[in-house]
């Protein structure tokens, strides 16, 4: 089915989410009715079953029809999960789990301890939204933007978007540094990026209805092809673009008509004798 629906038939590690997220802070939740779809990894036998906790090995049903018996006599105890964002993981009750599921149930109860992140996950994610979220996890913590521009979103959808916006960080910081002489710290210089940089970009992006036009990607995910396209435009002129000269671009009606047409085929086509195609 993997094959088929692109999604993980895998169950997530624990531990591998915690160290990539770096969850640190837990609250006990106590005793809670959890949703047995929300439940998608476990802290020691995530290679025992899969996603939808089938047990992969026939050499485990001896296991299972005991738990399954005693649920019958004694009815079903609580499990213990870790909750992360919005998912949950199983650390004590794997095979009641894999009982319910199979008898149809939508939820189950269990006592439930918290492990807060900086950035949440969903019952949804897969090993590929992880990486995206561990590398935006590793931007929050340089940047703090999460603690100064607490209603920012910057989630992306392309893992590595995160280095340029570092990038141009690590630019604005340098800049401050040299002006006022002395070592600006990355959350001053990030909060001042995303005021002058950031957000002026965003809001044409919006005034443009990009985000209505392309609802699989984020508004970062726009600024970045943004700057990329930015970027490969000075390095065929040979001189810096200005990006208030491109954003001024994107006002004409006409202009920002191609870059909608731009961002729909996939590519940039640059008039020339010499037809070069740029992919964003």
């Amino acid at each position: 089915m993997s094959r088929v629906t692109g999604k993980s038939t895998d169950l997530l590690a624990f531990d591998e989410v915690v160290e990539m997220l770096k969850g640190e802070i837990t609250i006990v939740r106590g005793l809670r009715e959890i949703p047995l779809d929300a439940i998608i990894g476990s802290v020691g036998r995530y290679h025992d079953f899969t996603r939808s906790f089938l047990p992969r090995d026939d050499t485990d049903a001896e296991r299972w029809a005991r738990v399954q018996a005693s649920i019958n006599q004694r009815g079903m105890d609580p499990i213990e999960l870790y909750q992360i964002g919005e998912a949950y993981f199983v650390l004590d009750g794997n095979h009641r789990v894999s009982i319910a599921r199979s008898r149809g149930y939508e939820t189950i109860q269990a006592h439930v301890t918290e492990i807060q992140t900086r950035v949440p996950l969903s019952p949804e994610d897969q090993p590929d939204d992880l990486i995206r979220k561990a590398e935006f996890t590793a931007f929050l913590e340089t940047t703090h933007l999460d603690e100064t521009r607490p209603n920012a979103d910057l989630q992306t959808t392309v893992p590595g978007s995160y280095r340029l916006l570092l990038r141009e960080i690590a630019e604005e910081r340098a800049r401050l540094s040299k002006n006022q002489s002395v070592d600006t710290p990355w959350s001053h210089a990030a909060a001042r990026w995303f005021d002058k940089t950031y957000s002026p970009i965003i809001k044409v992006i919006r005034e443009k209805g990009l985000p209505h036009d392309f609802p699989n990607r984020t508004e970062t995910d726009l600024y970045v092809w943004f700057n990329r396209k930015r970027d490969e435009l000075t390095d065929q002129l040979g001189w810096q673009v200005p990006s208030g000269l491109l954003l001024r671009i994107f006002l004409l009606p006409r202009a920002c008509a191609l870059v909608k047409h731009v961002l729909a085929a996939g590519q940039l086509h640059r008039p020339t004798t010499s037809t070069r195609q740029l992919t964003p």
